[in-house]
């Protein structure tokens, strides 16, 4: 079983990361000036997933609000390092729903692509 660790980071910590990367621009920090743009969403934050200390993935989320609720979309995200594992997608998203569940208990869903089912 993967157990990696899902950290928040700064938006320096992130083009550090991503800097060797193909990033979409949905997950790079220029997208935040037009979420902010469009009233209705905003930068939500930015996370590191690591297996073994490695970096697997960095996933850039905005934030939505729609019809009395709050979600986060990760537009074109994660960014893997390399593809994922099925064990690693489910681990991520299990971390990632984990610690909204803590911090941000508000937030409906969240919206990630993926490969695996």
């Amino acid at each position: 079983m993967t157990e990696g660790r899902l950290t928040r980071v700064d938006d320096a910590t992130f083009a550090a990361l991503t800097a060797d990367l193909t990033v979409p621009v949905e997950q790079s920090a220029h997208w935040d000036r037009f979420d902010r743009a469009l009233g209705d969403r905003q930068p939500w934050g930015r996370l590191a997933y690591r297996v073994d200390g490695r970096l697997r993935a960095v996933v850039s989320l905005s934030q939505y609000r729609g019809r009395g609720f709050r979600y986060l979309w990760a537009k074109h995200g994660p960014v893997w390092v390399s593809p994922p594992t099925a064990a690693e997608e489910r681990d991520l998203r299990e971390q990632l729903v984990a610690g909204l569940r803590r911090s941000e208990p508000a937030v409906a869903f969240v919206r990630l692509h993926a490969r695996h089912r």
